[in-house]
């Protein structure tokens, strides 16, 4: 008999449990649409606080009139600019040598006995 009561009381354990967790995760998946729908910056969104929809966008609405929003970065045309990597190992970009540049270095060079 107190097999079955051991048993009863594991299950209503578990059920509570089970109960608990299917709650945090409702309100984990309002919170995720309020967070969605008004377009609220991951840093803030653990931040919001309010058990239903319309706590959670209060709360926003308090919240949003004072975030800073970053400067955007001030493009300065005479700012140096990095050339743009070579892609390959081989010989790099140069002047092609002519057919007279080719004569006159055998020329030139010297003969090696």
């Amino acid at each position: 008999m107190s097999g079955d009561a051991e048993a009863i009381a594991a299950a209503k354990a578990q059920a509570a449990e089970a109960t608990a967790e299917a709650s945090r995760l409702a309100a984990e998946k309002v919170r995720l649409q309020v967070v969605h729908e008004n377009g609220v910056p991951a840093v803030v969104a653990d931040r919001l606080r309010g058990s239903t929809a319309e706590e959670l966008a209060a709360d926003w609405a308090e919240i949003k009139p004072g975030l800073r929003v970053p400067a955007a970065p001030v493009y300065d045309p005479n700012a140096p600019r990095v050339p743009a990597p070579v892609m390959h190992q081989g010989p790099q970009p140069g002047t092609r040598k002519t057919a007279d540049d080719y004569f006159y270095e055998s020329i030139l060079e010297p003969e090696n006995d």
